[in-house]
Order: structure tokens, then C-alpha cells, then sequence
């Protein structure tokens, strides 16, 4: 009896296992590089590609080993929202954590961005040099920058949405500006519902604003040294809605 020409086909896509395109994007390891893991998805991720995680990963760790997770000229989601206790990404108080250049556009869902550090250099979390950016649920703590920016970096023109999120615990040195985040002439970020707390720098430890105007919504600025907010320029933010108290 012949087999039918359709289940033939079936059996040569099965043999074939999965295509490039549908397993790419599923970041199922928390090491550093290599098959699975989530600086392979990014090197390999299409424009407009969303780089989930194996449920096995909840509340896991990737500890970057071999520098900074790098995205230029990208259109890319890294979404860790399926995982209840989401997903931590350690810059192993060695690497920044994101570089991110090239007019992209990044979106962050349910990401922890710890121990980041940029030596000589701005945004010890997150450097954001150009593009678009948003933060959905996220974390970025614990991180250290020489210059501007200890948690994160907006470069000028940059467009960018913090949700929920919580920068806590960052530091940039006196040489530069923005303990938690620095937003160098953003093209007017929206930062709602957000913590932001315990993040020092001279020159603003909460937030560093240069000719930057960004709308503040039920935010909480809390316990930064350095103050909560620096504004310099013609920065002109809009708060409203929203606790500054015990800022030193």
C-alpha cells in the first residue's frame, strides 16, 4: 500500500524537528552564553522578535560572565512575564548589564537587573543611548556607574516609559550625575507608579534631569542621598500625584 504524499511530508518536517524561527526566541538556560541562552536569543533575534523563558527558569539568575548583554539597531522584547517570580540578571558587580545603542527599540517585561557596574563610563544597570526604551514591572538595583546614570542612562533624544518598576540601591560617583536615573535631555520620559529609593549621588540621587521635562506619576521618591531630584538647564518635570520625603 502506497503512503499518501501528505503523511509523507508530515514525517520529513518531524524528522527535521523545529525551525530556527520558532525555537530562537525561548531562552531555556541561565548561562552565560551558548545554545539557550539569552545572549544567544539577542544575537540571533529578528526586528520586532519577542525572547521569552522556560518556566523552569522562574526566579533564576543569569549571571553574565563575559561582558555586557549588547543590542544595537534592534526592535526586540524581553519578556519574563510568564514567570511568576520573574527572572534576575546579574552584571556579577563586573559588567553593565544592558548596552544598548544603534536607534533601538527595547522593551523590558517582569526583568531584575542587579549588580551592574560601569567603570569610566555612564549607566551601570542600563545604558540607553539612542532610540526607544521601556520598563515594564522591573527592578534595576544595586548597580554602580563612575559617571551618569548608576541604575540607568537615557541618552538625549531617547524615548522612554518606566511602569511599576523599582530603582533601588544604585550609585554613581561624584565624577558624574543621577544615582538612580539619569535622563540626559529625554524627549520627555514617562516614569508612573514607580519606587524610587536608597540611590546616591551628589548631583541627584534619585533622578538626574539635563534639559529634560518628564511627567512623575504616583511615584514614590524615597530615602536617596543626594536628594531625590536635581534639575538643571531648562528641565521642567511634572509630578503629580507623588510622595518626595526623607531624600538627604
Amino acid at each position: 500500500m502506497n503512503t499518501p504524499r501528505f503523511l509523507l511530508a508530515l514525517a520529513v518536517l518531524a524528522a527535521a524537528g523545529p525551525s530556527h524561527s520558532l525555537t530562537a526566541g525561548i531562552v531555556t538556560t541561565t548561562a552565560d552564553s551558548g545554545a539557550g541562552s539569552l545572549r544567544a536569543a539577542i544575537s540571533t533575534a529578528g526586528n520586532a522578535e519577542v525572547i521569552t523563558f522556560a518556566l523552569t527558569l522562574n526566579g533564576a539568575t543569569i549571571t553574565l560572565t563575559s561582558g555586557q548583554l549588547i543590542i544595537s539597531g534592534l526592535e526586540v522584547t524581553i519578556d519574563a512575564s510568564s514567570l511568576p517570580s520573574g527572572l534576575s540578571i546579574s552584571g556579577n558587580n563586573a559588567f553593565r548589564v544592558f548596552g544598548i545603542t544603534g536607534a533601538s527599540d527595547v522593551t523590558l517585561r517582569r526583568v531584575a537587573i542587579r549588580g551592574g557596574r560601569s567603570v569610566d563610563q555612564n549607566g551601570g544597570g542600563v545604558l540607553m543611548a539612542e532610540g526607544t526604551f521601556r520598563m515594564f514591572d522591573c527592578v534595576v538595583s544595586n548597580c554602580f556607574a563612575t559617571y551618569n546614570g548608576g541604575g540607568v542612562f537615557l541618552g538625549f533624544g531617547v524615548v522612554a516609559t518606566f511602569d511599576r518598576c523599582r530603582i533601588v540601591g544604585n550609585t554613581a560617583s561624584n565624577l558624574g550625575f543621577g544615582g538612580g536615573i539619569f535622563v540626559g535631555g529625554a524627549a520627555a520620559p514617562m516614569i508612573s507608579n514607580c519606587v524610587i529609593a536608597g540611590n546616591s549621588n551628589p548631583l541627584g540621587g534619585g533622578l538626574s534631569l539635563l534639559n529634560s521635562s518628564p511627567s512623575i506619576l504616583n511615584c514614590t521618591i524615597q530615602g536617596n542621598s543626594g536628594g531625590g531630584m536635581y534639575c538643571s538647564t531648562s528641565s521642567a518635570p511634572h509630578i503629580e500625584n507623588s510622595l518626595l520625603w526623607g531624600n538627604i
